[in-house]
């Protein structure tokens, strides 16, 4: 399975002036490191939890083999639509199941006889979620109280206890 996001340009969910309260800091000096926290905190979440904090939109390559008991799972979460699926650019039917994780099936897709057996489906996943945009300003508050590292390193060990345990309830895909 091959996963690529398509857009572009996204609006971070936190702003700076939510970061500033949360750390108690007044000062306008580190407002670049705090957006850099900002967007490394987003994608740490983003890449560890198969979870999209802003909505954008996907496309992911399976093969065959990807199925289980027919259904392909899709990588990202919270899932809002599914806008194509294809094999070799001929749209398919398929089937879905579940809400803010989706399966497909596509048994029929696969056995169509064509040459890629390349399913390739373009979702957009992605919304406004309390506890994501929390999460990411606990993260930015532990990086910036630990500046040893650079700020798009974001090491889980050095995060704190509280809000590895806090992130766990954004666990919608994985079982961390």
């Amino acid at each position: 399975m091959q996963v690529k996001e398509k857009t572009g340009t996204i609006t971070e969910p936190v702003t700076l002036a939510e970061v500033a309260l949360y750390v108690g800091y007044s000062g306008t000096d580190q407002n670049a490191l705090f957006t850099q926290l900002i967007t490394a905190a987003r994608k740490w979440i983003e890449n560890h939890f198969a979870f999209s904090c802003v909505s954008k939109s996907y496309i992911v390559r399976f093969e065959k083999s990807d199925a289980v008991d027919g259904w392909y799972e899709l990588p990202v979460s919270p899932v809002i639509s599914i806008t194509s699926a294809a094999i070799d650019s001929i749209d398919v039917d398929y089937e879905e199941k579940g809400d803010e994780t989706r399966f497909i099936n596509s048994d029929e897709v696969m056995s169509t006889g064509t040459s890629s057996n390349e399913l390739v489906v373009e979702f957009i996943a992605g919304a406004a979620d309390d506890m994501a945009k929390t999460g990411i300003i606990r993260i930015v508050s532990d990086m910036f109280n630990n500046k040893d590292d650079s700020p798009e390193n974001i090491n889980a060990a050095k995060l704190s206890y509280d809000t590895m345990r806090f992130l766990e309830g954004l666990n919608h895909n994985t079982g961390l």
